[in-house]
């Protein structure tokens, strides 16, 4: 069964500017890919994690107002550990990306599992 955790972020930035910031946070580099939905940027690990950034057509679904943010950042981890170990990298993986950009003070974000289920959220605007 495969899982993936999302982060949404909300901000006014331009999507390259917003990528870019993310880049640097994370010490990473995304590779562009654009398909007939978008623009998406994608990243693979040697630890066989995986991230991808891009827009979403979202709605709204209970306590979890995806309207609210323009990007979504897609988490998975795809090692061929046991289902508890990729559990346990996938949400460690999520946290460590939602905290560094929790630690910048720059965005709204939200921690959602399976686009499901809200784990965590954080809004600069309420300390």
């Amino acid at each position: 069964m495969s899982r993936n955790i999302n982060i949404f972020v909300q901000t006014d930035e331009d999507e390259n500017v917003f990528v870019s910031k993310l880049e640097g946070e994370l010490g990473i580099q995304f590779e562009v890919k654009h398909n007939s939905f978008g623009t998406l940027y994608s990243f693979f690990d040697s630890n066989y994690r995986w991230c991808e950034v891009g827009k979403h057509s979202l709605v709204n679904d209970r306590n979890m107002l995806f309207e609210n943010y323009q990007y979504q950042i897609e988490i998975g981890v795809s090692n061929s550990g046991s289902a508890t170990e990729r559990e346990q990298a996938l949400l460690e993986y999520a946290k460590t990306i939602f905290d560094r950009l929790r630690a910048t003070r720059l965005y709204r974000i939200m921690l959602v599992e399976d686009v499901q289920i809200k784990i965590d959220e954080y809004d600069p605007a309420s300390g």
